[in-house]
């Protein structure tokens, strides 16, 4: 029995203090995706029977979400969402050294995600190392993508990406010029695809309290969903090149390695933020539930100006 002289802030006074960091929910980073853990024997047990009975077990059966609702909010946007997977070469072969999630931003092809996810693609070409790889909901068949990288801002850890089409797998148009078939296929090849835009919503009218759903690439698990509250608005978190990035959203919503770049959705099915981070502790291999979400606001804003223009200024440069 731990006498109460040793107990401070309802731990044991021999445990050690949190260390807590930011970690982005990429996949290179599983080994780092992890959360404060304390031993049982640490935790004061007076302080938690107290809490347990402050409130009934009726009103935790009262909080669980319609399974309906769920169901549906993830058969309407799954389709919205893409893996996206980063290769390297180890002997002579291509192998995943790392995934991520990315949106289907519209019909044109453009898909959105993290910076972090894919900052090792150069500008203005075309990929050999990162795949866009979508899912048929119908008959659960994948199709993998290569893709260009139109635009980036590492300050708000954003990028957009085209969609490149195979030209090769669409039939010519007789007597049509070679630029007049690349354009009918590009067009034919992205419209006829299992690619469907993104149902967007706004975060300026979210509440903390309400439901939000996560979809992403969890661990390479394609399509995984969680379920959980808005914890908090108005977070900063800390971009990719060190700058702060305000306004995030804050979830207990499970977001893990992979996640980075899925949607963050309201009860509509509509993406309301960007899954991105979360605060973890190094060495134990679990997740904290103190998730950051960038705001469906901000992608309004950037993303447009980064397929356009390639950055977030909305200009040429």
């Amino acid at each position: 029995m731990i006498s109460n002289r040793t107990l401070k802030h309802g731990y044991h006074d021999k445990c050690k203090p949190y260390r807590t960091s930011y970690v982005t929910c990429h996949a290179t980073d599983h080994d780092r995706i992890c959360a404060p853990v304390v031993s049982k024997r640490c935790l004061n047990l007076s302080t938690l029977s107290m809490s347990l009975l402050a409130f009934p077990q009726k009103e935790a059966v009262a909080a669980l979400i319609d399974e309906n609702l769920t169901m549906k909010v993830f058969e309407e946007a799954s389709p919205s969402v893409v893996s996206i997977i980063n290769y390297k070469f180890a002997g002579g072969v291509q192998v995943p050294e790392g995934v991520g999630t990315g949106v289907v931003w519209d019909s044109l092809g453009h898909i959105v995600t993290n910076y972090h996810v894919i900052s090792k693609i150069d500008k203005g070409s075309i990929s050999q190392s990162t795949k866009v790889v979508a899912v048929d909901p119908g008959s659960g068949q994948s199709t993998t993508y290569s893709v260009e990288l139109l635009g980036s801002d590492a300050m708000h850890d954003l990028a957009a990406l085209r969609i490149v089409p195979d030209i090769d797998s669409s039939p010519e148009e007789e007597g049509a010029s070679p630029s007049a078939q690349s354009a009918s296929s590009s067009s034919s090849s992205v419209s006829s695809s299992i690619l469907t835009p993104m149902k967007m919503g706004s975060s300026s009218d979210l509440k903390v309290g309400q439901y939000v759903f996560a979809i992403g690439n969890t661990y390479g698990l394609t399509k995984t969903l969680s379920v959980g509250i808005l914890s908090g608005l108005n977070r900063s978190i800390p971009s990719p090149v060190g700058t702060r990035i305000y306004g995030v959203l804050q979830t207990d919503a499970s977001i893990n390695a992979g996640n980075s770049g899925g949607p963050l959705l309201d009860s509509s099915g509509r993406m309301v933020g960007m899954n991105t981070s979360t605060i973890t502790r190094a060495g134990t291999g679990r997740g904290s539930g103190v998730n950051f979400a960038l705001p469906a606001d901000l992608l309004r804003d950037v993303v447009p100006k980064l397929i356009v223009y390639g950055n977030s200024m909305g200009q040429k440069v």
